[in-house]
């Protein structure tokens, strides 16, 4: 965090080393929170780009009571949540990942791409609230400090919506397994 914290102090001086270093840490990161909420590749790239240039025009605004890259993916979510609002794009797109296998991969490898389109498709059933709450505990592996942050909300709110979102997963999983 202090290196993260640094980077972050010389962006806000115009440092374009600086800003190139924070950019090429962060963008993927930032590219796929991104294309969870927005769901489309090409939304994901716009919300990215729109996020460095919110981060280079405020990093002087950093106040500093979370990590910059907590602060940097709420820009993201803020960016994500407009460009769904003015584009009413917020219906589930198809997520499947297209896989070339090789004779050599057996049939545990296409029992675990099973295992995970499994996940997937009981992930996309979940609410978006449910479905953003999950993204962030488990594939950002934020704190709920950071989540409350980034969402706004209090630490117990994060820690309700972790657990009804587990629980909503559940249900759908065992639901679809019938």
């Amino acid at each position: 965090m202090v290196r993260e914290n640094e980077i972050l102090r010389r962006v806000a001086k115009r440092d374009k080393a600086a800003f190139t270093e924070l950019f090429q840490s962060l963008h993927r990161r930032v590219y796929f929170y991104a294309l969870n909420v927005v769901r489309e590749e090409y939304l994901a790239e716009e919300v990215t780009a729109e996020t460095f240039a919110e981060v280079w025009r405020c990093a002087a605004s950093f106040k500093g009571d979370s990590k910059p890259s907590t602060w940097i993916l709420g820009i993201a979510r803020n960016i994500a949540l407009k460009q769904i609002r003015a584009s009413r794009r917020h219906q589930d797109d198809d997520l499947e990942s297209h896989f070339e296998l090789s004779d050599e991969q057996g049939s545990a490898f296409v029992s675990r791409l099973e295992d995970i389109d499994l996940v997937k498709r009981a992930l996309e059933r979940l609410s978006w609230k449910h479905r953003e709450i999950i993204e962030l505990v488990f594939y950002e592996e934020l704190s709920y400090e950071e989540i409350g942050k980034i969402l706004n909300i209090p630490v117990n709110t994060v820690k309700t919506r972790v657990f009804y979102a587990k629980k909503a997963l559940k249900a759908t999983l065992a639901s679809m397994g019938e």
